[in-house]
């Protein structure tokens, strides 16, 4: 237990430093967009959801396929469940892959503008208009300092065909 408060302690004073030296150009280097899914879902039909990452210069997030052992990998969910399910596993662009000195591995990242794509099943049917939430899961780093994971919800609206 104090091993992690220590470590708060420790990412705390070294967010503040930064910031008191300008070295953090923002608190959020990462925003998100997600594209809406092509038309009218049929229950136990499927559906593509586009979605990307626009990450600040010099900044970088770990890959879906990180290995255990070192930092937070990116996850993806989705809500509500039902009537939706995430089919398969999330694709992404092939990450760069950096031997890590502080975790003493190799580590996969994204930079820049990558690009992710996440099939979605309709597992049972409603009438109205719904929306659907891929909850992605993610640690952004540069090269001085790592931000704690954080999820961040992204809505897209769908419309589910009557059973």
């Amino acid at each position: 237990m104090r091993h992690s408060t220590i470590g708060v302690l420790l990412a705390a004073t070294m967010l503040a430093s930064c910031r008191k030296n300008n070295q953090v150009a923002s608190e959020n280097p990462v925003s998100w967009s997600v594209s809406g899914v092509s038309g009218l879902l049929q229950p136990a039909s499927t559906d593509t959801v586009h979605f990307a990452a626009a990450l600040d210069s010099g900044w970088y997030i770990y890959s879906l396929t990180q290995k255990a052992g070192g930092p937070t990998p990116m996850s993806v969910t989705i809500a509500p469940s039902p009537p939706f399910a995430l089919i398969g596993n999330v694709a992404g662009p092939k990450p760069v892959v950096v031997h890590d000195k502080e975790f003493g591995i190799d580590t996969e990242r994204y930079t820049g503008t990558p690009a992710f794509t996440a099939v979605v099943a309709v597992t049972t049917g409603k009438t109205r208009s719904q929306s659907v939430d891929l909850k992605v899961r993610y640690q952004a780093c540069n090269a001085t300092l790592c931000l704690p994971a954080k999820t961040t919800t992204l809505t897209t609206p769908v419309k589910i065909a009557s059973p």
